[in-house]
């Protein structure tokens, strides 16, 4: 991506056409997902993309999971309520995946808890921890 479209203003747009995205069909939502999770301009607002995310993960939370994989590979958001959100979905996809029973999902389920463990080593983000077990517990 050029520089010069690299801006917070740019990113800051992009995100919020996830207000909107949930309604459109499915080829649509992948087109315009997939470019900004891997995009620099998710390092600069990732809210909608996140709760557009959480509805997204019900039916198809391995590419959730991939998805938010690529957004924290480049990208540590510095508030605890997006953080909290992140662990919000993957567990939404955790559980989805877990309750196939499959035991050809165990990479997946794998994959998911690396997620939460990369989430996990800021130490900014150790709070979290109680909240995830006592979710992964009840749900």
């Amino acid at each position: 991506m050029d520089s010069c479209f690299e801006t917070k203003e740019m990113g800051e747009a992009y995100d919020n056409l996830f207000c909107h995205i949930k309604n459109w069909p499915i080829t649509f939502q992948y087109q315009i997902a997939e470019p900004f999770a891997a995009s620099p301009l998710s390092k600069y607002q990732i809210r909608n993309f996140i709760k557009f995310l959480g509805s997204f993960a019900v039916n198809y939370p391995e590419q959730t999971l991939e998805w938010i994989s690529k957004i924290i590979e480049k990208n540590t958001p510095d508030d605890v309520f997006t953080w909290n959100n992140i662990v919000e979905v993957v567990i939404q996809s955790y559980n989805g995946i877990k309750t196939f029973n499959n035991n050809s999902n165990q990479k997946t389920l794998e994959f998911a808890m690396d997620l939460i463990d990369t989430i996990m080593q800021s130490g900014s983000n150790k709070t979290l921890i109680t909240n995830f077990i006592n979710k992964l517990d009840n749900e």
